[in-house]
């Protein structure tokens, strides 16, 4: 792991309530010039989070992804059930989580509550050591540019 990442980490655990309307904006930012656009699967096999018959178990830690405007994340999934986000190296949001075989479940997500849409359900898969979400049901405007835009790689 990089001293940049260990720092991004720390930083998600360390939130302070009065950065929550910093981040309003921020996000009202990246929802203006997100990675709209999910990457090109075109002709790709279909992604689960199985591998044949043996099913596979979410892949926790700290994953990092890159859209195509250059907005970067970086996510810790906690084995606790605790998830954390900072994008473009600012606070982003965090909450809880939680999965059932191939299905990610936000169950709540501090930026999406003031929208009243903490919940989101994603679908994951991990092939080649990359992670990805694909969106099931979800009502949050942020959530789905962060999330499912990119293809997340592991930070070592």
């Amino acid at each position: 792991m990089t001293r940049r990442d260990a720092g991004a980490r720390d930083r998600l655990r360390s939130w302070s309530p009065w950065r929550e309307r910093l981040v309003a904006l921020g996000l009202c930012g990246l929802v203006v010039t997100g990675c709209a656009a999910q990457p090109d699967q075109a002709g790709a096999p279909p992604l689960t989070g199985t591998s044949g018959q043996e099913a596979t178990a979410f892949p926790l830690g700290t994953w990092t992804g890159t859209c195509e405007n250059k907005i970067r994340r970086v996510m810790d999934v906690a084995e606790d059930g605790t998830w954390t986000m900072v994008v473009n190296g600012m606070d982003s949001s965090s909450g809880t989580y939680r999965v059932a075989g191939d299905t990610f479940i936000f169950e709540t997500d501090r930026a999406c509550a003031a929208e009243g849409h903490e919940r989101g359900v994603y679908t994951w898969a991990l092939e080649g050591g990359r992670l990805t979400f694909t969106k099931v049901d979800d009502d949050c405007a942020w959530r789905p540019l962060t999330v499912q835009a990119v293809v997340w790689s592991p930070v070592d």
